[in-house]
């Protein structure tokens, strides 16, 4: 049977090869088999050269071909170029020849050969006159960019865009090539993946990927083939781009990285391998080298020793390796099946999702099934699908009563939230529930990872089957407005076959609902409280603990299974945060448990970070602002303190803190796994050597540092006011002083340090931090905003001191209308005039003022926007009437205020008083706003 033309367009170009393994490749066949199948986590990253390409975009062979017949239309230039290449070894053609063409022709003529040459990989071909035309035509360009299915793809990049579809996304590293063209983003597509091209041609540090489960990096180090400049000399190509070779060097760090097709010119890509392989264990990177030839062709690291981190493969064909190791790889997940998944869509077919299937269990039931893995999650680490459904945690009875009501119930509701403290199980739960709601044939379980996102369209225009569709989402808090826009839409249609299974934390969940009005109606969510276990629960649960040995079960090894039993369940009845994972905690390490977490710190300790800090400082970090309750320490900013990139941060701290059960990530912010696990680590932290005072404020001056000119969220605005909630003076102050530390042209925030002073009595501090911010206050940047609350918040402080004539001309100050100052508000007339009532009442009996006392309590009294303030501006008018203020008509009030505005002003000495007396009579805006 013929296959037809249409479908024949439907699939993409695949360029077959022969199949021969030598006995280097088969060794490299099994190891990166092992990479996949057997170590878990470990990302796999892959550098690929134009040798993967071969066979589908020109050679460099061929490229210096094309680089001459561009030079042919000039006998002189192409006379030359052939006697340049003469004289230059082969390796050297390349660039030699690349250079030639810049020096005499120019930049632009140079992407144009490597444009037409790229365009030579399209299949049908296009003709060289039809593709002239189109390297004009960007529109033109981007379209057969993203037409996939129109590139000719070589037999070893087909197979490793399966193979990385394979491959968990949580273990996918970076895709690093020095390739200009789209093939490799080709083979991804066919393989349902959806490439994320960055073009690292300039310096600059590698972006973060959206962290979405179909979503692969890949980085093209030397330019795009459609996107300006490429990059082909040697002088390019060794140009300095530390921040490009830092970021390098961090999106490569803790992966097995597989090398492929590249020859390692002496360019920035060669020399970031070489000093990840020279910090060896540090990096924690192994590199494994396929080299087509029979010696191994490592470029400069030719002559180098090689460290056992970096082992070198020969005769290596990626299209014969690849295949191979795709094919091993199914062999080894699925015995027996060798189906492939070439050219088909994404798994789900919906972005951001992955089907739960039969399928999808088996790969993840294969991942690391090692005792170390089981007892990092009896410790509390972030569970995997590994730990819920295979042999590690048992369903608990409120898992089977929320099995039997979604059996039984699925359409009462459109979505289902499992709420709870932190350490409660609602992360297992969810994947045990959503494991079994897919061994029912009518039911499809689409599962989105914590840290990826979607769009409430991609749900609600699902189309209607036969089947009911289960959308899971753990961490609903961080998708809570789109979560209510789905919900609310599939409530107003009425469809009955969309569910939504929800978890998250209680207290998250309320204020993402709060804070993003993303109310969902009683009728259409049913929330499932989620905390405690029962004695039911506590047998299964150290049942479990026993099958992975003594360790884990802790101090519990010596008694019998009933009372290991009865006393979990007992320590688990409590109301504090996390009682389960809190009992776990308790009852396998008893009174060692402060030992446990110092052991744990230890470690930590002996991890050095690139920014020179250990891992340990991270972590205290992260559980001081967590143990004060101040909020959890946003990645950004850690990473500013740490003197790290995102990327580091990511692979280098939060990685490693996840795999000790320490830390978890939350959106954008890390947080420890219990609170219990925070109070010890602060409380041990000086056994370290390491400053709770001082961790504060280097922690809350890096976060101002980050923030400046950003936005500032609820998370930052916690860190930044820390030393307004915080009980230790010593600690309150600390972050007062970073805030400042962390940006000193912000005059909110020296108004933010001199009121922490003030609350903890160090008047004399705080009246030094105001009047050193008067004498240069013209540099800060919100002053405009900000000056009016700086100048009562002063004038709060000089009257602590004794200094009521200050006290009285600052607020005065704060009322006037002067160019410095923004609009007066209610809130900031009211407290001035209240302050300056309490000042004047303050003075000398001879001085008291009660006319002018009584009027500005009045008017405060009249302007206070709160029960507070009202309370306050009645007890300064109460004590002004006993002193014989009576009530003013509106002409005598205002005259009164004036007056005693001006008199203020022209009592003290204070450097505003003197600086706005001048402006004594421009009182327009309190006038108005008092209605005088």
């Amino acid at each position: 049977m013929t296959t037809s033309l249409a479908t024949k367009m439907q699939e993409p170009m695949w360029l077959d090869a022969a199949v021969t393994t030598t006995p280097q490749e088969a060794a490299m066949v099994h190891r990166l088999r092992s990479a996949v199948v057997s170590e878990g986590e470990r990302p796999i990253s892959f550098i690929l050269g134009a040798g993967i390409s071969n066979g589908a975009a020109p050679s460099t062979k061929r490229m210096v071909e094309l680089f001459q017949r561009s030079m042919s239309k000039d006998p002189e230039d192409e006379r030359d170029l052939e006697q340049l290449l003469a004289q230059t070894q082969p390796r050297d053609h390349y660039q030699t020849a690349a250079q030639f063409v810049i020096e005499r022709a120019g930049i632009s003529r140079l992407n144009r050969v490597v444009r037409l040459a790229v365009l030579t990989a399209r299949s049908p071909q296009i003709p060289p006159d039809v593709a002239s035309e189109y390297l004009g035509d960007s529109a033109q360009l981007e379209q057969l960019d993203s037409d996939w299915r129109g590139w000719l793809i070589p037999r070893g990049l087909g197979a490793l865009g399966r193979l990385i579809e394979l491959v968990p996304h949580e273990s996918r590293g970076p895709i690093l090539t020095t390739n200009f063209d789209p093939l490799i983003e080709s083979s991804l597509r066919a393989a349902g993946l959806v490439p994320h091209l960055v073009c690292a041609d300039v310096d600059g540090a590698i972006p973060t990927t959206p962290p979405l489960p179909s979503v692969v990096p890949v980085n093209h180090l030397h330019g795009y083939w459609n996107q300006g400049d490429t990059l082909h000399t040697g002088a390019q190509l060794t140009r300095s781009r530390p921040r490009l070779l830092g970021s390098l060097r961090q999106v490569l760090t803790r992966t097995t990285c597989i090398v492929l097709g590249y020859g390692g010119w002496d360019d920035l890509l060669t020399e970031s391998i070489w000093r990840l392989v020279e910090e060896g264990a540090e990096r924690d990177i192994e590199i494994l080298w396929g080299c087509h030839g029979p010696t191994a062709e490592l470029g400069r690291l030719t002559d180098k020793a090689l460290p056992g981190r970096l082992q070198p493969y020969v005769n290596v064909d990626a299209n014969s390796l690849l295949p191979a190791v795709e094919t091993a790889v199914r062999d080894r997940l699925r015995p027996g099946s060798r189906k492939t998944t070439s050219g088909r869509p994404g798994r789900s077919g919906v972005p951001a999702f992955e089907d739960i299937d039969s399928e999808f269990i088996e790969s993840h039931l294969s991942r690391d099934t090692s005792p170390i893995s089981a007892i990092s999650y009896f410790d509390g680490r972030s569970p995997t699908w590994v730990d819920a459904i295979g042999n590690r945690a048992p369903r608990l009875d409120l898992t089977q009563e929320i099995d039997r009501v979604l059996k039984e119930q699925p359409a009462h509701h459109v979505a289902y939230l499992l709420s709870g403290p932190t350490g409660e199980g609602k992360s297992t739960m969810l994947r045990q529930i959503a494991g079994r709601l897919s061994e029912d044939l009518g039911n499809r379980v689409l599962w989105m990872s914590a840290a990826g996102g979607f769009e409430p369209h991609d749900v609600t225009s699902l189309p209607v089957t036969s089947s009911r569709v289960w959308v899971v989402i753990d961490d609903a808090d961080l998708f809570a407005k789109r979560i209510a826009t789905v919900v609310r839409e599939l409530d107003r249609v009425g469809r009955s076959d969309i569910q939504l299974l929800l978890a998250a934390r209680d207290g998250d969940w309320a204020r993402a609902v709060q804070m993003e009005s993303a109310s969902i109606p009683s009728r259409a969510l049913r929330v499932f409280k989620v905390g405690g276990i029962t004695q039911s629960d506590a047998k299964q649960i150290t049942r479990a603990w026993g099958q992975f040995g003594d360790r884990a079960l802790g101090k519990l090894l010596t008694l019998t299974p009933a009372d290991r039993a009865s006393a979990l369940f007992g320590a688990s009845q409590g109301n504090s945060e996390g009682a389960l994972l809190g009992a776990m905690l308790e009852t396998r390490y008893g009174n060692d448990f402060r030992q446990h977490i110092w052991e744990l710190m230890k470690r930590l300790n002996h991890v050095k970070l690139p920014g020179g800090r250990s891992l340990l400082e991270a972590y205290g970090a992260i559980c001081l602002v967590y143990r004060h309750g101040i909020s959890r320490l946003p990645l950004t900013y850690l990473g500013e303190w740490l003197d790290m990139s995102e990327t580091e941060v990511e692979g280098l701290v939060v990685y490693r803190l996840g795999r000790e059960a320490a830390a978890e990530r939350h959106g954008d912010s890390i947080v420890p796994r219990h609170r219990r696990i925070a109070q010890e680590v602060v409380d041990l932290l000086p056994e370290f050597a390491i400053n709770e005072v001082d961790l504060m404020r280097e922690v809350v001056a890096s976060v101002v540092r980050g923030a400046r000119g950003s936005r500032w969220d609820e998370d930052i605005l916690a860190v930044v006011y820390a030393g307004q909630n915080l009980e230790s003076k010593s600690l309150a102050i600390a972050a007062a002083d970073g805030a400042v530390r962390g940006d000193d042209r912000q005059l909110r925030l020296v108004n933010y340090r001199v009121s922490v002073y003030r609350e903890f009595d160090e008047i004399d501090d705080a009246l030094l931090i105001a009047e050193r911010a008067w004498t240069s206050i013209d540099r800060f940047d919100d002053l405009r905003l900000t000056l009016r609350k700086f100048l009562i918040t002063w004038a709060r402080v000089a009257g602590r001191a004794g200094q009521y004539r200050d006290s009285a001309a600052l607020n005065a100050c704060a009322l006037l209308d002067v160019p410095d100052m923004g609009a007066l508000t209610s809130d900031e007339a009211t407290r001035a005039l209240s302050g300056l009532a309490w000042s004047l009442g303050m003075l000398p009996e001879a001085d008291r003022h009660a006319t002018g006392r009584g009027a500005c309590a009045e008017s405060a009294l009249y302007l206070a926007p709160s029960a507070e303030l009202r309370e306050q501006a009645t007890r300064y008018l109460n004590d002004a009437s006993r002193d014989g203020y009576s009530e003013l008509d509106t002409a005598k009030q205002r005259g009164a205020i004036v007056a005693t505005i001006k008199e203020s002003l022209k009592s003290s000495k204070i450097g505003p008083a003197r600086h706005y007396e001048v402006h004594a009579a421009k009182l327009h805006q309190l006038l108005s706003v008092a209605q005088l």
